[in-house]
């Protein structure tokens, strides 16, 4: 199959699960394009971007900054691919207005429109994107899969804003169960609407090594962008309360990520006088975490919104005992009391008290990590749902939408 990946930006280290659909479809045999708006960070990046040379199948839809230069780039298109109606469309000023006089709807129908058989959005506003090039005429079976900020971008400001997606897709993926109902709320049809999680490559993760005995030092991590929503502020201060109630403990709390909030947290740690025990890794590769986890003890994610954190997955994949809040659909992953521990969001006092008693019982938490490993590997394995998506492909190039075989229609 020829297939378009649609995504936001390329390459994004926080979005594994690009990466993994991207590279899983290529083992597969399938040809594969990425389409972005823009180019993601390259200081910091995983080692598949270059060994599957992932950036010479990368696009920008982006139209070139400079009247001059985006003239040139649209003469480019137009002799590779004027010939083609939707191109000669996009051209119609009368029809779509300053998007067709700028030239951005010519750069983006251009590049979409070369006969592939699967468009697949991540992200509801790309959907929403492709959903209006498809009435220019591109062509090619669109998938879309929500995640987290397209569904609470839905809930601020109502289901209406993927009505041209809901009408125009051929099927649409929730990762979670929270995902599902929020789509059916927004508006989406249930016949086209497959429940989907993402999946982790668990045989890629060294489990973790379990403490031993309560004197043992202790090693807590967090993995998540540092955005409003992950609340790293908050395990902080719940960190910070534990090492004052317990001043002897060996403890290092270890945060992998990056975002708008990283002067934030650090005025946090500086305020609590936490720089000894706390550090901030910053944006790191999958080496880098899977090693990260692998050495560390307790997984912490303290989110006040979720959708199906796959950071979750990868934890307890490692076997680490886990503690998260109760949003979204975490609580597919961390099952309270048997892979971990789930406390109510922004509760900071509980997660100062959950972290103890993990601290307090090592033989439980180590019984939590391998449940949790168990769980991941049955219910949430890469290759298992790529192949349902791969199968979801070929029924809908069949004529045949809906439900797949391993996959599931909403409740």
């Amino acid at each position: 199959m020829k297939i378009a990946v649609i995504v936001d930006s390329f390459p994004r280290v926080s979005e594994t699960f690009v990466l993994s659909h991207v590279t899983g479809l290529i083992d597969r045999g399938h040809d594969v394009d990425i389409f972005a708006w823009e180019h993601g960070g390259l200081d910091v990046q995983h080692a598949d971007v270059e060994r599957y040379k992932l950036l010479s199948r990368l696009s920008i839809l982006a139209p070139p900054a400079g009247k001059m230069a985006r003239m040139a780039s649209a003469a480019k298109l137009l002799l590779r691919n004027g010939h083609q109606r939707p191109v000669l469309q996009s051209l119609n000023v009368r029809r779509y207005g300053r998007l067709a006089g700028s030239l951005r709807l010519l750069h983006q129908v251009a590049r979409l429109v070369n006969g592939y058989d699967i468009l697949h959005c991540h992200f509801g506003p790309n959907g929403e994107f492709v959903s209006r090039l498809r009435q220019v005429g591109v062509t090619g079976k669109l998938v879309t899969t929500f995640h987290g900020y397209d569904i609470r971008l839905g809930e601020e400001q109502g289901g209406r804003i993927y009505a041209t997606l809901f009408e125009q897709c051929d099927a649409l993926i929730a990762i979670s169960p929270y995902n599902s109902r929020s789509l059916l709320q927004f508006g989406a049809d249930p016949a086209r609407l497959v429940m989907l999680p993402l999946g982790v490559d668990v045989q890629q993760q060294r489990p973790c090594t379990p403490r031993i005995g309560v004197q043992d030092p202790v090693r807590i991590i967090t993995v998540a962008r540092l955005s409003p929503e992950k609340n790293v502020e908050g395990a902080v201060e719940a960190v910070a309360r534990l090492r004052r109630a317990r001043p002897g403990l060996d403890l290092r709390y270890e945060v992998i990520g990056d975002g708008p909030q990283r002067e934030a947290v650090e005025a946090r740690i500086r305020d609590l006088r936490a720089d000894r025990y706390v550090t901030l890794l910053g944006a790191q590769n999958q080496s880098v975490v899977r090693e990260a986890l692998s050495r560390s003890h307790i997984f912490l994610l303290p989110s006040l919104a979720e959708a199906l954190p796959m950071c979750l997955m990868e934890a307890l994949g490692a076997g680490l005992a886990t503690i998260a809040t109760d949003v979204g659909s975490v609580d597919q992953i961390v099952m309270d009391q048997r892979t971990g521990l789930l406390l109510a969001a922004g509760d900071v006092p509980a997660m100062t008290a959950a972290l103890a008693d993990l601290i307090d019982q090592p033989a439980t938490a180590a019984l939590y990590g391998r449940t949790g490993r168990a769980h991941v590997l049955r219910s949430f394995d890469h290759d298992r749902q790529l192949d349902t998506l791969v199968q979801l492909y070929r029924q809908l190039l069949g004529g045949h939408a809906g439900r797949v075989a391993h996959g599931s229609r909403p409740a």
